[in-house]
């Protein structure tokens, strides 16, 4: 039944695959679909910036989420913005915004629920528009019904910003360098102000602690990280450390840093841009694998991350651009499996290295 929908779905699209590299020079109008996670649009900022590069006067419109919207804030290269929110009505709102007349590329970069990135692209990129997506090779020619291009790819392999960059060399016959088109967030004064505020008790080595993640097999439970935090301080060097605990987090953040009160504090609440900002007031970030570990590469912030094999492809979100460590659970078990003391000797032997490196 999918494979005949597909085939009627087919007649409406006309779609065709094309090989040929596309002439950047001949490009107007690109749209991008990124209505997604935070991080997920974090690490599409070198992308943009490299369609910005290549197609200097194309107009450049996102399609975000709700979520990840405020993150285009911190970037100029895109021309204009329109936040989808998967409803029916959003997508009437977003297709009623959209420039009129279509887009001459639309690159669909959200991978799961790839029917429904296809269907958008062809719904708001018009009919003239060549549609881009990287290539699940299992459905190859069910999706050739969406888009005209699709780029083979090595999962796990690059890193998702690395990914990205090639998908659009792919399409020009362009080969790019990743070390042109670095991870970045350009922060308000608020938002630095707002760090400053946060940050300016610490002292010796300053660590941020994040508590929290999407999903909860991903995160630790509170016993977990009071262990972590009294294993950090006896390791034997000074420091101090700053917890970010959202939604039903705070109160464990509340109550860990009741326990330590001269040497752990809570971020206060904040925007997270403003929560991101605190990591350029501070040395190291531990966290598991969320947005953060996106935003303290953009920050050029060394980042230690707690892996769980439960989520997919971990290379493609493996901090970009900085020192970073990490360790992760033995099998398919939750990030609760990590002994917090494996976890503090490999930050201790991390901070061995960075100093090491500053010396």
């Amino acid at each position: 039944m999918k494979r005949l929908l597909y085939k009627l779905l087919q007649l409406w699209s006309r779609r065709h695959p094309t090989k040929k590299s596309i002439d950047p020079t001949l490009v107007k109008s690109i749209l991008i679909l990124r209505y997604d996670a935070i991080g997920d649009m974090i690490v599409t900022i070198p992308m943009i910036d490299y369609l910005r590069e290549l197609c200097p006067e194309a107009r450049i419109d996102v399609v975000t989420s709700p979520s990840n919207d405020q993150i285009l804030n911190a970037t100029s290269a895109y021309s204009c913005r329109h936040v989808f929110d998967r409803t029916l009505g959003g997508l009437v709102r977003v297709k009623k915004s959209v420039r009129k007349g279509g887009y001459d590329l639309v690159f669909s970069l959200v991978i799961n629920k790839t029917t429904l990135a296809g269907f958008l692209a062809n719904i708001l990129g018009g009919r003239v528009s060549t549609t881009v997506s990287f290539e699940h090779a299992n459905r190859r020619d069910l999706y050739q019904t969406w888009f005209n291009i699709q780029v083979p790819q090595e999962r796990g392999r690059d890193v998702m910003t690395v990914m990205q960059l090639n998908l659009v060399g792919h399409v020009f016959g362009q080969s790019p360098d990743p070390l042109r088109f670095p991870l970045h967030l350009t922060l308000s004064a608020d938002e630095l102000a707002f760090a400053r505020r946060s940050m300016s008790w610490m002292s010796g080595l300053r660590i941020v602690l994040n508590l929290s993640a999407g999903n909860s097999y991903r995160m630790w439970s509170e016993e977990r990280n009071e262990e972590c935090i009294r294993g950090l301080l006896q390791s034997g060097q000074p420091l101090t450390i700053s917890l970010i605990g959202h939604g039903g987090r705070r109160a464990m953040a509340d109550r860990l840093a009741e326990l330590f009160p001269d040497v752990v504090r809570v971020i206060p609440p904040g925007t997270f841009l403003q929560t991101a900002a605190c990591l350029t007031e501070c040395d190291l970030l531990v966290t598991p694998d969320t947005s953060m570990v996106h935003a303290a590469s953009a920050l050029k912030t060394p980042v230690f991350v707690l892996f769980t094999r439960r989520a997919t492809f971990i290379n493609e979100w493996m901090p970009h651009g900085v020192p970073f460590d990490y360790v992760i659970t033995e099998g398919q078990e939750d990030l609760e499996s990590i002994d917090p003391l494996v976890a503090v000797d490999g930050l201790v032997q991390f901070c061995a290295r960075l100093r090491r490196d500053h010396v």
